[in-house]
């Protein structure tokens, strides 16, 4: 969904006016964010034969976040249905991507599919979670967080920036 969402506005961007059309360093960085193998040109300019091993370097996975859940449905009440691909926490900060938007958000209640209210669900699942202030979102969306490592990283770097200063 994020690679398609951000084909179409590289496209629709380009289609609005190419004599005039600007790469969006946005793009790139939401491509990056995704669980994705290296990217490379592959064979698009013919074989690379002065660099076959260029093809794939790397068969390890990148992305700086984990896809949490898709919203199969928002409720009246407020309350967002969730296929559940990685666990997602009572108090835990994420963010969301629709085609035209995204944020962040906090998961204010988690429940079981059967509505048993819950401080964790598992992937794996169907789950139930509240947003705060009743935040909703259309089907499809997207809720994902900063992968483990990287938070950690980023608040060591938070931690040592603030005893330097």
């Amino acid at each position: 969904a994020m690679v398609t969402r951000t084909y179409r506005q590289a496209i629709d961007s380009y289609l609005s006016d190419p004599d005039n059309f600007k790469f969006n360093p946005q793009w790139l960085s939401d491509l990056e964010s995704i669980s994705h193998h290296p990217y490379a040109t592959g064979f698009a300019f013919g074989y690379p034969e002065d660099a076959p091993n260029h093809i794939q370097t790397d068969l390890t996975q990148k992305g700086t976040y984990d896809v949490l859940g898709i919203i199969d449905s928002c409720e009246d009440d407020g309350l967002l249905k969730v296929t559940v691909k990685n666990q997602i926490k009572v108090g835990a900060v994420i963010e969301w991507i629709t085609p035209d938007s995204f944020g962040k958000v906090e998961v204010e209640k988690v429940f079981s599919e059967r509505g048993d209210e819950k401080e964790v669900i598992h992937s794996g699942s169907k789950g139930i979670v509240r947003l705060t202030n009743d935040f909703t979102l259309p089907e499809m969306s997207i809720l994902r967080e900063l992968k483990l490592k990287i938070k950690k990283d980023c608040d060591a770097l938070r931690r040592f920036l603030s005893q330097s200063v």
